[in-house]
């Protein structure tokens, strides 16, 4: 949300600056989704069809999913590095190390 809020400033910014009419130049949220993958989230997800979605309502039900953790945890990266993560040390190349 945070990025939404920065991008709206900047973009109203940009509108007071070179006199452009704010509502003409912001995309919605709606319009900016492939069409029919938002009437399907609309359905699955939210339960309502894409007429009867508010914008604040989308962007809020995104903001929960881009804000959860799978399963509500958080693995343990150091066991689970300790434990996964092979490096060939013998290797020049950062990439290739870990890679092989």
């Amino acid at each position: 949300m945070r990025d939404h809020r920065e991008y709206e400033a900047k973009l109203r910014a940009r509108c007071r600056v070179s006199g452009e009419d704010y509502d003409a130049v912001v995309e919605s949220v709606v319009d900016a989704f492939e069409s029919d993958l938002l009437d399907v989230f609309c359905d699955l997800k939210l339960h309502l069809p894409l007429k009867d979605i508010a914008e604040g309502v989308l962007l809020a039900e995104i903001k929960s999913i881009v804000d959860s953790v799978k399963n509500s945890t958080l693995p343990d990266i150091k066991a689970l590095f300790k434990k996964e993560l092979k490096m060939n040390m013998g290797e020049s190349d950062g990439a290739a190390r870990v890679l092989d």
